[in-house]
């Protein structure tokens, strides 16, 4: 085990406090404004140049970044260029697994005193083992980016195809469509654009291609079919609460162990593969996902719609993209805005409600299906590979900084 010395925070690192910007001086810039809670927007002037750590003064405290550029580190922060000789990198990890750097203030408002701060006791290690330390974390969080990027192009493309589909419907024309529009040549290619006919819906007060139909989501999709009972026999319960899933990505799960723990009231729902769970409140913030991989034992609440596909020719990844869409989103944000409740809210049935364009033969949605399919695997397998990533950085960063663990050694 690595022997590890003791040292105060202001003998390796200086704190500065942040820079006044009122937001009527805010402009469309190229660099970043790093506020207490993280980029807040850009200006087209900047404080600081090079690597940079910011962190809450007041308002989100805790929270540690990491910056590598032009920025301004905004009044709301406390913000150092100045190491005296150590690795920025390892220093922002340090600091991040001492976890909430809150410290007592004087001010009416709560926050953190850059001097006080300074006299907290931190472990210290040499600048040689500093390095190595960074490298290791920095190597797992540049994986996370990594798949995080490629998630965010294979969603952006879903997307492009879902629209291609069912909002320009210049879907590929098939075999059959080709023959019967007396041009075989027209296979493969975009049904509107080729002319294929179009048909006006008095429902939707627009015009769908021929042979399409109008659905309620009703018709097609079961809504809350798998529901915890009391006798259960699960020895673990993995909850999943509606503020804790964002756009297909679930950063808490709370593990709960009954007649030992207090279970939430709302833990009903039984998560099974391919589930959408869509929040019922507030629909803007887009708490929903796709559950590919679901772990054992996997329970949502109440707060979610839990919703699956009951026709086998329509999959829940379709079912997925179309509920995700900008319109989706708007219209149900639209009805819950008109809740009678302290909050915005939305129930199941407004989701089912809505009304989806599908071909009256479903067997014309293979294709689609088994793209949407294929992205949505793939996106769901990089989510868990960072869930692990995640998890195994968060485990190596205390031991690391107490000399437990020591790169390059085994132990």
């Amino acid at each position: 085990m690595l022997e590890v010395k003791s040292k105060r925070l202001g003998d390796i690192i200086n704190f500065k406090r942040g820079y006044d910007l009122p937001a009527s001086k805010r402009e469309n810039g190229q660099f970043p404004i790093i506020s207490s809670s993280g980029i807040s927007g850009y200006h087209n002037e900047f404080k600081c140049s090079g690597e940079g750590l910011v962190t809450g003064r007041y308002g989100t405290l805790g929270e540690m970044y990491y910056i590598n550029g032009n920025y301004w580190p905004h009044n709301t922060t406390l913000y150092a260029t100045d190491f005296k000789g150590n690795f920025p990198k390892y220093l922002y990890y340090l600091l991040k697994s001492l976890g909430n750097l809150k410290t007592s203030d004087k001010s009416a408002v709560p926050g953190i005193n850059r001097n006080d701060l300074h006299e907290i006791k931190i472990p210290f290690l040499p600048k040689e083992y500093q390095i190595q330390i960074a490298k290791v974390l920095s190597d797992l969080d540049a994986k996370i980016e990594l798949n995080n990027k490629i998630n965010a192009e294979l969603e952006a493309m879903a997307k492009l195809i879902y629209d291609y589909w069912f909002v320009q419907f210049d879907f590929p024309i098939d075999k059959a469509t080709a023959e019967k529009m007396g041009n075989p040549s027209l296979e493969r290619k975009p049904y509107k654009t080729s002319g294929g006919k179009m048909v006006y819906n008095k429902e939707l007060k627009r015009e769908i291609p021929e042979g399409w139909e109008v659905v309620a989501l009703k018709k097609v999709l079961d809504c809350n079919k798998n529901t915890l009972k009391k006798n259960n026999g699960y020895k673990v319960l993995r909850y999943l609460d509606t503020s804790n899933l964002t756009k297909n990505v679930i950063n808490e799960l709370k593990e709960l162990v009954p007649n030992v723990d207090k279970i939430p009231s709302r833990a009903q729902r039984i998560v099974g593969e391919n589930d959408i769970l869509y929040s019922t409140v507030r629909p803007n913030q887009c708490h929903y996902g796709l559950i590919k991989q679901p772990v054992s034992n996997l329970i949502a609440s109440t707060g979610y719609a839990q919703l699956s596909s009951k026709d086998k020719l329509i999959t829940n990844d379709l079912i997925y993209s179309f509920l995700t869409t900008k319109w989706v989103t708007e219209q149900l944000q639209r009805i819950a805005n008109l809740a009678v409740t302290s909050y915005p809210s939305i129930s199941p049935n407004d989701i089912l409600a809505l009304r989806i364009v599908l071909p009256k033969d479903r067997e014309k949605l293979s294709h689609i299906n088994q793209t949407l399919t294929s992205f949505n695997k793939k996106i769901s397998g990089n989510n868990v590979e960072n869930q692990k990533l995640s998890e195994l950085r968060d485990w190596l960063l205390p031991m690391l900084m107490n000399g437990q663990v020591r790169v390059g050694e085994e132990n």
